[in-house]
């Protein structure tokens, strides 16, 4: 007889995501700067670091059915030189182990470095850019999902025979205000489409000093710091302009369009009061 493992086991053995294996770098000071994944299976295996930080892209889970031959892999700040230690972790539905010990290494600074360079200040610099691209690149994922929102709301208000008409106006001008934030954060897709310059977005500032400087360890420039401060301060007044957005106009649309019996759609609350 074939003996039967019972239902609560197999359905947590189809819960399981399996074990995984990382590398973990530290600095100095113990705090860790980099998970690097490896293969978590028998035999000998090898990873290695870029002596980066992890990238500041949205975490995309889809694959591309084509990508072209310049495009790499996404990056992140160069870290500073000194002393680092890494450490061999499996992580699985246990907890965290660790398979051996922590080994002790030091990152060398470049000897191009123009003499009395602030590696510290360098590294810092690029990790406060990381920062504010990871946010910005957050808050246009964002934008595209409210987007999608009001796509649906469209549909869903055709299918009201008992909403308002009026909605159908609100609702235009919800989106229009949406691809008015679109257009400060990313640029003006229009003008960019025929090659026409424009005034410059939140996000290229951003992406002008990740391209000219991340691949250095030189000091940044005036003008490259001077383009970190306006885009932080524009994308302070940006973000606080669509928490109005989303706080007021697009709260009150949903409840409406719930009021009128309209077909749920994504992101309003779930039938039943679920959040």
């Amino acid at each position: 007889d074939v003996p039967f493992p019972g239902w609560e086991r197999l359905r947590e053995e189809s819960l399981e995501a399996g074990p995984r294996a990382f590398l973990v770098v530290r600095n100095a000071g113990g705090e860790p700067v980099r998970w690097v994944e490896g293969p978590a299976t028998e035999g000998l295996h090898r990873v290695s670091w870029d002596l980066r930080g992890p990238a500041p892209d949205p975490v995309d889970l889809s694959t591309p059915g084509f990508v072209p031959p310049w495009a790499g892999p996404s990056k992140g700040p160069l870290v500073a030189p000194g002393e680092y230690t890494a450490e061999l972790l499996l992580m699985s539905s246990e907890g965290a182990r660790a398979l051996g010990t922590r080994q002790a290494f030091q990152v060398k600074p470049v000897p191009t470095a123009p003499p009395g360079t602030d590696f510290q200040a360098v590294a810092a610099f690029q990790w406060e850019t990381s920062e504010l691209m990871r946010r910005i690149a957050g808050a246009g994922e964002g934008i595209g999902d409210l987007q999608n929102r009001i796509r649906h709301m469209r549909a869903a208000l055709a299918e009201t025979p008992r909403a308002d008409p009026a909605l159908f106006g609100r609702i235009d001008q919800f989106g229009r205000r949406l691809a008015d934030l679109q257009t400060r954060l990313w640029g003006d897709r229009i003008r960019g489409s025929l090659n026409e310059p424009g005034t410059p977005a939140i996000s290229g500032r951003v992406g002008q000093v990740i391209g000219g400087h991340w691949d250095t360890r030189q000091a940044p420039t005036a003008t490259q710091r001077r383009n970190i401060e306006i885009a932080t301060e524009a994308f302070e007044v940006w973000s606080r302009e669509l928490a109005r957005l989303i706080e007021e106009d697009l709260t009150r649309l949903e409840l409406d369009l719930e009021a009128a019996g309209a077909p749920w759609t994504p992101g309003r609350r779930l039938p039943g009061g679920g959040g």
